[in-house]
């Protein structure tokens, strides 16, 4: 078995024992989880509640995804308006970094270095970086996000380990036990598949879309970069890297306040988004299990239908 690349593999170890024994449901311990201010903490709170509130259910409107998970959420209305296979649990994939993201802006300074690690270049994927040179951890962030780096992330997630003391596992799995997302479990920070049998990470469309929905309420700006189709980045030695997002909806979905891409051989294509529909009304669209190209074109008709237009 190949097994994630974080510098601390012994907690996967235990949590896959606890899988083995227990099954891959509700296995997060979100007493681990510790958000750093009070106002966070009650917005962690507010986002468990809100999962666990019962939503006004819509007769589903007449899209057909391929996926085989697919959530259509209005946020304003708390009402879902397309689902579908939503609370089964399918592979995340590259949709484990928007969870990573959240634990950078929790744990670390953006302007701080982060250092290029041999670890972190062994993770599969190229980004074109090299040992030993540093980023700013916003640029990091953002160049990771926008061209789902596998290294970038796997740099990050060093670096938090180093700022808390603890494996980046256990505290993605901890977040996901203090949301309240309890379809929801991580064994690596990049989503790559473990082995032919076993994915990086699991959850359902409704755990993806309630942490989005978090994200929206508590801190819009994080995910900010992803709604460009091309970026430029430049890293403290001057080195210029140029980032073209995977999303190649972007230019299909009016309104894009984030989104994100996944893909590997167990997930199929997933691909989340929140859009508004008019300034501050946001819509959640995931889908989970797609294929690397219909994903796109089963998220642009259900952001086409919370405009109630044709897609384009």
């Amino acid at each position: 078995m190949t097994m994630p690349m974080n510098s601390n593999k012994q907690s996967v170890l235990g949590y896959l024992a606890l899988v083995s024994l227990f099954g891959v449901t509700g296995l997060a311990a979100g007493a681990l989880y510790t958000p750093t201010t009070q106002a966070q903490k009650q917005q962690a709170s507010a986002t468990a509640a809100l999962s666990q509130e019962t939503v006004v259910e819509q007769t589903n409107v007449d899209i057909t995804v391929i996926a085989r998970a697919a959530y259509l959420f209005d946020s304003t209305n708390n009402s879902v308006v397309f689902a579908k296979n939503e609370t089964t649990q399918l592979p995340l994939a590259s949709l484990t970094k928007l969870f990573v993201a959240l634990l950078v802006h929790e744990h670390l300074d953006p302007d701080a270095m982060v250092s290029i690690s041999a670890t972190a270049l062994a993770v599969e994927g190229e980004s074109g970086f090299e040992q030993g040179e540093l980023w700013r951890v916003q640029d990091l962030l953002d160049y990771t996000l926008i061209t789902s780096s596998n290294d970038g992330a796997a740099a990050l997630a060093e670096a938090i380990e180093r700022t808390t003391g603890t494996d980046i596992v256990t505290l993605l799995n901890a977040l996901t036990g203090e949301l309240g997302l309890s379809q929801t479990f991580f064994l690596n920070e990049t989503g790559l598949d473990s082995n032919t049998a076993l994915a990086g990470a699991y959850g359902s469309a409704r755990d993806v879309a309630l942490f989005l929905q978090h994200v929206y309420i508590t801190d819009p700006a994080l995910l900010e970069a992803t709604v460009h189709a091309q970026d430029v980045f430049t890293n403290v030695h001057g080195k210029v890297y140029e980032a073209t997002s995977t999303n190649r909806a972007i230019t299909k979905l009016p309104g894009l306040v984030l989104g994100k891409t996944g893909f590997t051989d167990l997930a199929g294509g997933n691909l989340a988004v929140i859009t508004e529909s008019e300034p501050g009304h946001p819509f959640i669209s995931v889908v989970l299990g797609s294929t690397i190209d219909a994903r796109f074109d089963d998220v642009v008709r259900l952001t086409h239908a919370t405009l109630r237009e044709p897609e384009q």
